[in-house]
């Protein structure tokens, strides 16, 4: 008996020296989903834009219906990629269950997920709003949930942009699948410079003639994150980071022209004719490349010669819903 006691005495005394510590989760590996040829359908017609800066830490998302390149860094992605058919958009698919909620992308390093509960900040006004929109996956539910990925979302301003003239934009451009077939969608953020909270797209420099002003949410507003225990009205200096503006590019492979729209990430007021207050945020391919210092449809060299250069009498618009 006391054999044994003095035993069990001495494990609990080696236990309390050496306390059991849980093995370290084995370091993130970038998987099949994180090739780019494993979806190559869904982007080489246009190829994948290219980020003039190096360094960053970004990984690359296959999705099944869209493809997107994620800053680790900002916890959101640079830009996604859908390619939307004409049949797709005819099909009177489900309607979208009240209760679908985003996940965390789990194909990017744990360090570079967004979490859902970063999104929840009573005085935010900031939607988890979609890239590739979900209403665009409608041909079946599980396509549909497979949007709600935070990797697939930026912070957004919620009811007057984002549920309002953002989703009138992202109507178009399915109209302008069912009027011209295949078409791709490249969509994402267009973030706060180093240098400042704004970026002023000049109308010398836009070929559409438009000036557009690119000023967020309030500088204090740069991320958001899950709330810090007793203030959950205080935003964070690190989270996933708040984009000043969005932008959205249209390509019709049919007659290989681009439509590029730059919207900033504030409250808008589009009044009754919607279409021309769109028209507003028209942006020549350049002029965006400027501002969010990605590069487009550089595999396509010979086929778009002047593309987005002039935007003169040419609208995305189509007559028919």
């Amino acid at each position: 008996m006391r054999k044994r006691f003095a035993a069990a005495l001495g494990a609990v005394l080696l236990a309390a020296a050496f306390p059991f510590e849980a093995p370290a989760a084995p370091p993130w590996k970038p998987g099949a989903k994180n090739r780019p040829a494993a979806c190559g359908v869904l982007w080489r017609g246009i190829g994948l834009p290219r980020h003039i800066s190096t360094g960053r830490s970004v990984t690359f998302v296959c999705h099944r219906r869209y493809v997107l390149l994620h800053d680790n860094v900002n916890k959101t992605p640079d830009w996604v990629i859908e390619r939307l058919k004409r049949r797709t958009t005819l099909i009177k698919g489900v309607k979208r269950p009240s209760d679908l909620r985003f996940v965390a992308e789990q194909h990017v390093p744990p360090a570079g997920q967004a979490r859902d509960a970063d999104y929840r900040r009573p005085k935010a006004n900031l939607d988890r709003g979609h890239m590739a929109p979900a209403e665009d996956f409608n041909v079946s539910l599980s396509l549909m949930k497979e949007s709600f990925i935070l990797s697939n979302a930026v912070p957004q301003v919620g009811d007057r942009f984002n549920g309002s003239i953002w989703k009138e934009l992202e109507s178009e451009v399915r109209r302008i699948a069912r009027h011209h077939g295949d078409i791709y969608v490249v969509t994402g953020p267009v973030r706060r410079s180093a240098g400042g909270d704004e970026l002023v797209i000049s109308a010398s420099e836009n070929s559409c003639g438009n000036r557009i002003e690119l000023k967020g949410p309030h500088p204090r507003e740069r991320f958001i994150c899950a709330a810090a225990s007793g203030r959950p009205d205080v935003f964070c200096e690190k989270g996933v980071a708040v984009p000043i503006g969005l932008f959205k590019i249209i390509y019709v492979r049919k007659t290989r022209t681009a439509y590029a729209f730059v919207m900033p990430n504030v409250d808008h007021d589009p009044g009754s004719d919607q279409t021309a207050y769109l028209d507003r945020f028209r942006v020549s391919i350049a002029a965006l490349e400027k501002a969010t210092r990605l590069q487009f449809f550089r595999d396509l060299t010979g086929q778009h010669i002047g593309i987005g250069s002039d935007c003169a009498g040419d609208r995305p618009w189509v007559s028919t819903p």
